[in-house]
């Protein structure tokens, strides 16, 4: 799992009424009672220690062959278990789900990962460290990942999901790197956004994730694939753009993948630009002083 160690963008699922971070193998400094922790909850501005990671302690059930591997709190007052599930599916980007709320002395947690397969993944893990909202740099000096080049609030890639029953009606994604956009709904809620889902023909729009919110993750099989996770959308959706280089593409294009489970979204992104670079970063110049003082975002063209 070693592949998975990132205490700097930890894993992180939202319930009802908290939002958990988990990092195994190493500890989170995420403040609070969250110092040098592998578990931690979030709830109502407080953090609560549920996991140290010298307590990490691997179990497995003779009749099912399940593995799980439990944490304890520093105090001892709170466990963590964590069902370590093989899943070839989740090759770029671990699924985190928690089983059941928090209760005050334990947290039940479900990992679904290619890096839970006997033999899968690479280590030490690769990490991207984060230079700003939409660059980061690649260790073991493979190069820095760079989407300004993308970014254009005015018209923000965009990806239509049909719906089979109904043709012409569905989904339409929205996606920019670096800067928030805004896309006109009924709900009128998709403002300064970096993801944004809304319906055709009826324009209901839901949030998906915030700019400041971003964390970069490298893939647990493929070195130089780097996932982008937004969180923070419309009723704790949350976003994982997954880059795919392609030094071909004239164009980028955006695909939507997947919604599971409900209100955790994967989308994919293939451009030269999600392409590791080995020029350093260069100053950008803000649209606005590049003689886009006066375009104002329109109002999206909803395509058939």
């Amino acid at each position: 799992l070693l592949s998975l160690d990132n205490p700097n963008a930890p894993l992180v699922v939202s319930t009802t009424t908290s939002k958990i971070y988990l990092n195994l193998c190493s500890g989170m400094n995420l403040g609070g009672a969250c110092t040098d922790s592998v578990a931690c909850v979030q709830q109502a501005g407080q953090n609560v220690e549920y996991g140290h990671p010298s307590t990490g302690n691997y179990s497995v059930d003779a009749s099912t062959g399940q593995v799980t591997l439990t944490y304890k709190s520093q105090d001892n007052k709170r466990e963590t278990r964590v069902h370590l599930v093989c899943d070839e599916g989740q090759r770029h980007y671990p699924r985190l789900i928690d089983v059941g709320e928090p209760t005050e002395s334990f947290l039940e947690l479900e990992l679904r990962s290619v890096c839970a397969c006997p033999g899968e993944c690479l280590s030490p893990p690769t990490v991207c460290t984060r230079v700003d909202d939409c660059t980061c740099e690649l260790s073991e000096d493979l190069g820095t990942i760079n989407l300004h080049n993308l970014d254009n609030p005015f018209a923000p890639l965009r990806h239509f999901v049909e719906n089979p029953a109904e043709p012409s009606t569905g989904r339409w994604y929205y996606y920019n790197p670096c800067t928030n956009f805004s896309v006109p709904g009924v709900n009128n809620l998709c403002r300064d956004i970096a993801a944004c889902q809304v319906g055709q023909p009826n324009p209901i729009d839901f949030p998906l994730g915030v700019q400041n919110t971003v964390t970069y993750r490298t893939s647990s099989t493929d070195e130089d694939v780097v996932t982008l996770l937004y969180t923070e959308g419309y009723h704790d959706r949350q976003v994982a753009v997954t880059l795919h280089c392609n030094q071909s593409a004239t164009t980028p294009t955006l695909t939507f993948d997947k919604e599971d489970p409900e209100h955790y979204y994967f989308l994919s992104l293939y451009s030269k630009d999600a392409c590791p670079k080995a020029a350093e970063l260069k100053e950008v110049t803000p649209l606005n002083n590049i003689g886009r003082r006066n375009i104002r975002p329109s109002r999206p063209i909803l395509r058939n």
